[in-house]
């Protein structure tokens, strides 16, 4: 069930920052600001790395997806915490999902 909310939560943040420097960003930013108690349980599930490979890269595409959001509502420093967190553990991650993830802890 926990992989389940975190897939769902995933997806959210991914189809947002693909809106993330349109003229409708607050359209998709607003509901992650809504949600951000389960976008944080699911960040915090994925960090429990344990021997499922799908927590890590969930992490890696959370920190990608949410780095605009957190630099834009205010939650920098939420955002560096976990960024630093999951980039712990890279083996197993593809170098396009590692460099989305490199590129947050750059702008965050």
């Amino acid at each position: 069930m926990r992989l389940a909310h975190a897939q769902y939560y995933l997806a959210l943040a991914e189809e947002a920052e693909a809106h993330q420097f349109g003229e409708d960003q607050k359209r998709w930013f607003d509901p992650l600001e809504r949600e951000h108690d389960n976008l944080r349980a699911a960040l915090y599930w994925s960090l429990k790395w344990g021997i499922d490979g799908r927590r890590k890269e969930i992490a890696w595409r959370l920190a990608g997806a949410l780095q605009w959001f957190w630099a834009s509502y205010g939650y920098v420093r939420e955002g560096q915490q976990f960024v630093e967190r999951a980039l712990g553990r890279r083996e197993g991650i593809t170098a396009a999902v590692r460099a989305k993830a490199l590129r947050a802890a750059g702008v965050i």
